[in-house]
């Protein structure tokens, strides 16, 4: 009986000490994550490469090429586990895009509209595309193929038609 005489006597302490301790891990979780929504900051980098951080549209941007350029090469959507290769190829891109960057301004290499035009559709197509733009059965490349993609790249969501400066539709454009 004395037990139950002091459990009711120190219940309002053991209920604010739950209280408390639930505030504490609803508040305490949400200041210690990365995303805080209590003062409304949200950390969207999912990375960080030579001291620049990698945010998530960045990223996002990046994959959804890889997807479109998947779809276009393939003709069908990715699935799961295309789904993680390509994801894995984003990032990679990604590392050497920003981690080479610095290093070939020092050096001062660029890519002049003249190479470019000669790389995608020119005489000397790189090899990638090369591989893009072959017919399968037989294996040839087909730069017609090239002149379609380009001249079709407007009617593609606004997002993957920027490919890192490798094709954009300000190329001439010859069949």
């Amino acid at each position: 009986m004395a037990l139950i005489n002091t459990i009711r006597e120190k219940s309002g302490w053991a209920v604010g000490a739950i209280v408390f301790g639930l505030l504490l891990f609803i508040i305490g979780g949400d200041l210690i994550s990365g995303q805080n929504r209590l003062f409304n900051r949200n950390d969207t980098t999912v990375g960080e490469i030579s001291g620049e951080k990698v945010e998530l549209n960045e990223f996002n941007n990046t994959l959804e090429q890889a997807k479109q350029a998947f779809i276009a090469q393939q003709g069908r959507q990715p699935d799961e586990n295309t789904l993680g290769y390509l994801r894995d190829q984003a990032w990679n891109q990604t590392i050497y895009r920003i981690a080479f960057k610095e290093q070939f301004e020092a050096l001062g290499l660029e890519v002049s509209e003249d190479e470019l035009y000669d790389m995608v559709q020119g005489r000397n197509v790189h090899p990638s595309i090369r591989q893009a733009f072959s017919d399968p059965q037989t294996g040839q490349f087909d730069r017609n193929k090239v002149v379609e993609y380009l001249r079709n790249l407007d009617k593609l969501p606004p997002k993957p038609k920027i490919s890192g400066g490798i094709l954009r539709p300000a190329l001439p454009l010859t069949a």
